[in-house]
Order: C-alpha cells, then sequence, then structure tokens
C-alpha cells in the first residue's frame, strides 16, 4: 500500500511542477509559481490553478484555467437524436440515453417464446 501512496504524490508532484516562487503565511499557501518545462509555468493561488503560462520563442500563452474549464463545460454538451430515443453526452461521454427497447429484442441476447 506504501508504494502506490509513494508513487501517486510523486505522480502529483510531476504534474504540478518544479517549485519557482511560493509565499507561505502561517502555513497557508498564498501564491506558488511552478514550471512543468522551460517554457511552462503555473501560477496557484491558495491552492488552485488559476494561470498557465506558455513562453516560447514565437509563442506567449496566457491561459486563464477558470475560464477555460468554463468554456469547456458549456461547449462540452451535445444532444444526439437517434432512430428511437436520444441521448445527452458531456465531452464524448455518455450521460442519458433515452432508448426505447422492445421486450424480447435485447441487442446483446435473443429469446424464444
Amino acid at each position: 500500500m506504501s508504494k502506490v501512496y509513494k508513487s501517486l504524490i510523486q505522480f502529483a508532484k510531476t504534474i504540478r511542477g518544479k517549485k519557482l516562487y511560493e509565499l507561505k503565511i502561517f502555513g497557508i499557501q498564498i501564491y506558488l509559481i511552478t514550471t512543468t518545462y522551460k517554457s511552462h509555468y503555473n501560477v496557484f493561488l491558495f491552492y488552485l490553478p488559476i494561470l498557465k503560462i506558455e513562453k516560447d520563442r514565437n509563442r506567449f500563452a496566457i491561459n486563464i484555467l477558470p475560464f477555460v474549464w468554463l468554456y469547456k463545460f458549456i461547449t462540452g454538451w451535445r444532444l444526439v437524436f437517434l432512430e428511437k430515443g436520444f441521448k445527452i453526452t458531456f465531452l464524448n461521454r455518455t450521460v442519458f440515453e433515452d432508448v426505447i427497447v422492445e421486450p424480447y429484442k435485447f441487442p446483446a441476447a435473443c429469446f424464444k417464446d
């Protein structure tokens, strides 16, 4: 169990990145700036990721992550109409599917009367 726990901790540290700057007051993290690659920086405010900064020779981009999450939440929904019913998907995963199945005509099995 401890090996799994240690590997999860190491995985989380790898995702978060290497600490560059950090401000803590009374043990509470106010902000943290980390780097994952030489040109990628992440800014955390009160333990939440707020900004993702990509700085390269030809490109400079700042992603405000709460707006990115909101955009994905709004545009991720799809309503698909099927021959018999409909389904609602979110980020290509089915959330709700309303399909009318006739008794004894299941797609996976055939029952004989």
